[in-house]
């Protein structure tokens, strides 16, 4: 396994004051209906299998996580600055190999992350005062851990009986 640490570049703390008010939970629920039906396809693709909020064994626990019929995409949702800084603290942010969803994306509130702020090959969307999500960046397709993701999915399958 390849152990690379990217080299992120720490986003500068500072006061941002969404232009939406939208709780984490709220957010969370349009960005997964939105990832399952949305018509921009061509750029991400849609999800017909989406989990929010999923709870398991494994150490990334991600706000959303769907599945198509040949990749993953993860959404880790920010409504504050602050979650947003703690967030480069995960081990599974620091090394790629072990976060979940070969495309990775933050969603937010529109400003509330820059685009210059994200790690490499992540995506950025935003909740724009429209309540639609817009796409700031596209992902770029990244190793993940495949075994996590397997056992969130039989996860799902046994709270869907």
């Amino acid at each position: 396994m390849n152990t690379n640490k990217e080299t992120i570049k720490k986003p500068e703390l500072y006061n941002v004051l969404p232009t939406v008010r939208v709780t984490h939970d709220e957010l969370s629920g349009i960005v997964a209906k939105w990832l399952k039906r949305h018509s921009q396809n061509i750029l991400i693709p849609n999800c017909a299998t989406i989990a929010v909020d999923m709870k398991t064994l494994e150490q990334e626990k991600p706000d959303v996580i769907g599945w198509n019929g040949c990749s993953s995409t993860m959404i880790e949702v920010k409504v504050g600055r602050g979650d947003f800084l703690q967030d480069f603290k995960k081990p599974f942010r620091q090394i790629c190999e072990k976060g979940v969803g070969q495309f990775r994306y933050y969603c937010c509130p529109s400003g509330l992350i820059k685009e210059n702020e994200i790690p490499s090959k992540w995506g950025l969307l935003y909740l724009n005062n429209k309540n639609k999500i817009e796409i700031i960046k596209v992902a770029e397709i990244q190793k993940a851990n495949l075994h996590a993701e397997r056992n969130m999915l039989i996860s799902l399958l046994r709270r869907k009986k």
